[in-house]
């Protein structure tokens, strides 16, 4: 099978070795050029460049993609873009949320050579692939779909950092704005979103792809050994806030290819 057309595959992950083993696998598929990117920064700024794109091959593990907030991020800047994902392991929930958020394929690494290839024909086809087991009863949006391609191009990007646990202030230092710019793109999300909190964004969108995120509030201590927590209600200098931390519970469901 061969595709004739002008088009491009853009291959985004952010180990040197996929890419290759990508790129020679997809070599005979036909299309104009095949090009690469090893981070969603880079990918966007390829997508900029980069003329009658076919197909975006995107990894979700890449450190500054954050799961599915690189995705929600390039769908809202392009809502036009075929996009196949590619996952680390065959997470069924993981798989679907990708597909209802509009990638046109969800194609587990350890698929077959030749499924990846069929699963990027349909991607450059307009088609839809995945694995039989998660194109089977596939269930209703989640109400949180709607809401996440519902975000601006900014909000998706911020989404993208709060999903990293950057700070406001961090965020907003790199993008160049004001703090309060970045805290008003926040509320808007958590809004669309309803949730109340940064914490309850982060586990919505992790329980979202069917990654539950435990949350802990470690217990920290001052100088003067007085446990944090305790001081929270007082005032002072040197009052310490805990900081959250996140602990994905591991997952072994696997599909057949």
């Amino acid at each position: 099978m061969s595709y004739n057309g002008t088009k491009t595959i853009l291959i985004a992950d952010d180990h040197p070795v996929v890419r290759v083993a990508l790129r020679q696998l997809l070599s005979t598929c036909g299309v104009a050029s095949i090009k690469e990117a090893g981070s969603l920064a880079a990918l966007a700024q390829t997508i900029a460049e980069t003329p009658d794109i076919g197909c975006v091959l995107l990894d979700l593990t890449m450190a500054d993609s954050a799961g599915i907030g690189g995705l929600v991020y390039l769908r809202n800047l392009h809502p036009f873009l075929r996009i196949a994902v590619l996952h680390e392991d065959e997470n069924i929930a993981s798989m679907r949320v990708c597909l209802n958020l509009g990638a046109r394929a969800s194609i587990p690494k350890s698929a077959e050579t030749t499924h990846i290839r069929d699963a990027v024909f349909q991607c450059l086809e307009g088609g839809i692939w995945a694995p039989p087991a998660v194109l089977s009863a596939m269930p209703a949006a989640d109400a949180s779909i709607g809401g996440l391609l519902s975000l601006t191009p900014q909000e998706s990007r911020v989404l993208v950092e709060v999903l990293k646990g950057v700070s406001n202030a961090s965020i907003a230092e790199h993008f160049g704005v004001a703090v309060n710019t970045i805290k008003r793109h926040v509320a808007n999300v958590s809004h669309k979103l309803n949730v109340r909190s940064r914490i309850q964004l982060i586990s919505a969108v992790r329980n979202l792809e069917g990654r539950p995120w435990r949350i802990s509030l470690p217990e920290t201590h001052s100088s003067s050994g007085t446990s944090a927590l305790a001081k929270r209600s007082s005032a002072g200098s040197d009052r310490v806030l805990p900081r959250y931390s996140f602990e994905r519970f591991p997952r072994t469901t696997s599909v057949p290819v």
